[in-house]
């Protein structure tokens, strides 16, 4: 499975990656005051933060964020089916 957007807008994460350079952003509340993102169901959040992070823009493996105060580093991934 790829992931590569914010289902709820369909902004591609590329995109957002685009917005965070530019404006520089580190972190997903930043990014969310220069980009339309995030505000339906927040399962993006996860990737956006791990794409600010990292600079990676498209998944494959599904992040989870087991509490919202938890930081991104502990936060596990698995393969997502293909």
């Amino acid at each position: 499975m790829r992931i590569d957007r914010c289902i709820c807008h369909d902004v591609l994460f590329e995109a957002l990656h685009r917005e965070a350079r530019r404006h520089g952003c580190a972190t997903v509340n930043e990014l969310q005051a220069h980009a339309d993102f995030g505000q339906g169901c927040g399962l993006c959040h996860a990737y956006v933060a791990e794409m600010l992070r990292t600079g990676q823009t498209v998944f494959t493996e599904l992040v989870e964020r087991p509490d919202p105060g938890t930081a991104p580093a502990t936060w596990k991934c698995r393969q997502a089916h293909q």
